[in-house]
């Protein structure tokens, strides 16, 4: 039985158990923050599109002294639209917290990816470790089956297969 423990322990089962057991739970937890930043994400483009309609909705409105179009072609209303995005406060707010949510959401996913490659690679390992020890039983079960024999072959109880 000690042989068995050893032969577990160098194989760092029970940690490999205890990953396996372990991780689902925290991908599960990290999805659910990945959703939650994703949603935040969504709003503060939501917020942003708003801000940037409002520009859009000014230039497209705005005439010259003789009540025509002030910017007349999309070329015009284009840049029109990024000069005063640069310097709209309420644009430049929502623009640099979508920014700051993308950055959080890029972050968290990254951990998310990372805990499933690690519950990927448990996996395998587990199914790599018990492939090793199901070929070191069977190794055993044979070098016993041979002992056997040579115990009746020495006892005259049966013919050497040697």
């Amino acid at each position: 039985m000690k042989n068995v423990e050893r032969l577990l322990a160098r194989y760092e089962t029970g940690a490999i158990k205890q990953a396996l057991r372990t991780l689902p739970a925290r991908i599960a937890e990290a999805r659910h923050v990945v959703d939650v930043h994703r949603a935040r994400v969504d709003e503060a483009q939501d917020r942003a599109g708003l801000a940037e309609a409002e520009l859009s909705l000014a230039i497209a409105a705005e005439t010259n002294g003789n009540g025509k179009p002030a910017f007349s072609n999309a070329e015009a209303r284009t840049a029109e639209l990024v000069r005063r995005r640069a310097s709209d406060s309420a644009w430049l707010v929502n623009s640099q917290g979508l920014r700051a949510e993308a950055d959080d959401l890029a972050e968290h996913q990254g951990r998310l990816d990372e805990l499933i490659d690690t519950f990927r690679a448990y996996r395998v390992v587990a199914r790599l470790t018990a492939a090793e020890l199901a070929l070191l039983a069977e190794a055993d079960e044979d070098a016993d089956d041979v002992s056997e024999v040579k115990l009746d072959v020495a006892r005259g109880k049966g013919q050497d297969p040697f």
